[in-house]
């Protein structure tokens, strides 16, 4: 199947709840719109928001925009809502504990939102993403960052280095 390339002249955004949007495209003279629209980055760890993919409630991929940045403010303030809910990644500033419970292992740390507890399931559930940044996610689907473990204090290092 054919990808859908959109353009900003012929969308249209608008919010909805719990993140999702109203979209409406005008495209070679007809209108459609879709309601809970859920929004995804096609380069998420390197290329910023410029190119976007709009996805039905299902998952199917209804069309993907490459110059995000062209929107009209309306349309751009939405999905820039809606890329904030759908990345939202707390970064760790400190961890307090690591503590492994029940075959998942509980962690207590600081983050640039404040405190935060969630348990990880597996080792593999924290990925190196290189140059000592790591992305974590707990059991719940939540996502959490390190952007440089050499930024953290000695403890929290000890603690991250005993887990990895």
């Amino acid at each position: 199947m054919a990808v859908v390339m959109l353009s900003s002249d012929e969308i249209e955004l608008r919010p909805e709840t719990m993140g999702t949007l109203k979209l409406v495209v005008k495209k070679d003279g007809a209108t459609k719109e879709y309601s809970g629209v859920e929004v995804k980055l096609a380069f998420p760890m390197t290329g910023g928001s410029k190119m976007v993919s709009f996805r039905e409630p299902g998952g199917k991929e209804i069309g993907l925009l490459k110059d995000a940045d062209a929107l009209d403010h309306e349309s751009s303030q939405a999905l820039r809502q809606a890329l904030g809910l759908a990345y939202f990644v707390p970064v760790i500033t400190k961890i307090h504990s690591i503590k492994e419970e029940f075959g998942v292992t509980r962690w207590k740390v600081e983050t640039d939102r404040g405190p935060r507890t969630f348990d990880v399931a597996t080792r593999q559930d924290v990925r190196p993403l290189g140059q000592g940044r790591y992305l974590i996610r707990d059991v719940d689907g939540n996502r959490y960052e390190i952007r440089d473990t050499e930024a953290l204090d000695p403890a929290s290092r000890s603690l991250l280095d005993f887990e990895i």
